[in-house]
């Protein structure tokens, strides 16, 4: 339920701060991360390990689709809609230092650690054009 809560919250504080562009955004997730994401952004994820660059992927895990006046969420996942992306390029985080220290034993460590991630560009959003006229949360106007 916790989940649940969140996109609740998400989707509350999109429509609530003004931002309501004509595109709808979304939320979704790859591996165990959400995404808010748009049409046009650019994202970085986690590794696609099977993913090469100037690939086109579709991603269906979509959990909430939000237009201007409604929001629809999905249990667990909004069926029919999907994310259009095209990966960008596959690199490497920022290195990150690891340093362990122990006082008056004369230890010390240092190690670094570059996080591979993947860079999508969202092309569009599919299939939520097709819901019912009952979305599960109604924004008010």
């Amino acid at each position: 339920m916790p989940r649940f809560r969140s996109l609740l919250r998400c989707s509350w504080l999109l429509l609530a701060r003004g931002r309501t562009p004509t595109s709808s955004p979304l939320s979704w997730w790859i591996g165990s991360r959400q995404y808010i994401v748009m049409p046009g952004r650019y994202i970085y994820t986690q590794r696609l390990k099977d993913a090469n660059v100037n690939d086109q992927i579709i991603l269906n895990k979509v959990l909430l689709v939000s237009t201007r006046d409604k929001a629809y969420i999905g249990m667990p996942v909004v069926t029919n809609a999907a994310v259009h992306a095209i990966v960008e390029e596959q690199g490497l985080d920022d290195k990150v230092i690891v340093f362990k220290f122990k006082k008056k034993k004369k230890y010390q460590r240092k190690a670094g650690h570059r996080q591979p991630n993947t860079r999508l560009r969202i092309t569009g959003i599919s299939g939520y054009e097709e819901f019912p006229a009952d979305p599960i949360l109604q924004v008010p106007a």
